[in-house]
């Protein structure tokens, strides 16, 4: 598990292979990315990092937060955090 977003973001990885964005306000679910990683013996997702993007290139851009995840499954992949998504989860609960 990991924290994204100035600590306002709570990122954990599942042995499923899913990995959930929790907001620490609400304790709520916020975004899900489900098989990030496939299941390998009874593991799976094993590490995760966020970062943001510096937007030096573009200083009126906003920054956008990744996540990296590494598993089980001998991968390193790379999800951007993206708002769009995490609003329209929220509107189809």
């Amino acid at each position: 598990m990991t924290l994204a977003n100035n600590c306002l973001n709570l990122v954990i990885g599942f042995s499923n292979g899913d990995v959930k964005l929790f907001d620490l306000k609400t304790l709520k679910v916020v975004a899900i990315i489900e098989k990030a990683h496939q299941q390998k013996y009874d593991e799976s997702v094993n590490c995760l990092a966020c970062l943001e993007s510096t937007g030096e290139e573009d200083p009126d851009r906003e920054r956008l937060p990744f996540i990296l995840s590494g598993g089980a499954d001998n991968l390193v992949r790379v999800h951007e955090h993206n708002l769009y998504a995490i609003e329209k989860k929220e509107s189809e609960q």
